[in-house]
């Protein structure tokens, strides 16, 4: 097997190993990308006579890449408060929060409104299976929030898998309801 053909079968088999390395920092598709170069970098440096397994070799390569994308992430945010001063006014100084103007009470509940109607309808257009697990977790049209050791024993599966499945339905309903 060439070089460049020990690079594609090293990439092309380990996806999914960057891929779940990038969900354990977040569900955000920027971990998986950085995982991605990560991945491809373990491949090109990766020096099979030192006997190392590749997977360890690539998800310790993998994390760093992502520990540092976060850090330079970090660096580059600033956080803006209500009280720093706009530059230019000379006379009385005026804040960011002077220049903010405040919605009316009846606009904020309308608009809370629409985000728990978007979200009942994002719950609502599930699966039925996945629909009634959520609801159950999170007692939805339930008396009460079911654990999901509970849940488990209600539809015959591990508690483990009932874990699974909810991450699964939060990253779909993520994306669904990514415009609020």
């Amino acid at each position: 097997m060439s070089p460049v053909e020990r690079r594609e079968c090293l990439i092309t088999n380990n996806i999914r190993l960057a891929i779940s390395v990038a969900q354990k920092f977040s569900y955000e598709e920027d971990y998986e990308s950085v995982a991605m170069i990560g991945l491809i970098k373990a491949a090109d440096t990766f020096d099979i006579e030192k006997g190392i397994n590749f997977a360890t070799y690539a998800t310790r390569v993998i994390h760093n890449d992502i520990l540092m994308y976060i850090r330079k992430i970090k660096k580059y945010s600033h956080t803006v408060s209500f009280e720093t001063v706009i530059p230019g006014t000379d006379e009385t100084p005026l804040t960011i929060g002077d220049t903010l103007s405040y919605e009316d009470e009846d606009m904020d509940k309308l608009e809370k409104a629409e985000r728990i109607k978007a979200l009942i309808d994002a719950i609502h257009s599930l699966p039925d299976r996945e629909c009634k697990i959520i609801c159950l977790l999170y007692g939805i049209g339930e008396t009460r929030r079911y654990k999901q050791h509970e849940v488990a024993e209600r539809f015959g599966i591990s508690q483990s898998y009932v874990s699974r499945v909810e991450k699964r339905i939060l990253k779909k309903m993520k994306t669904m309801l990514k415009n609020y």
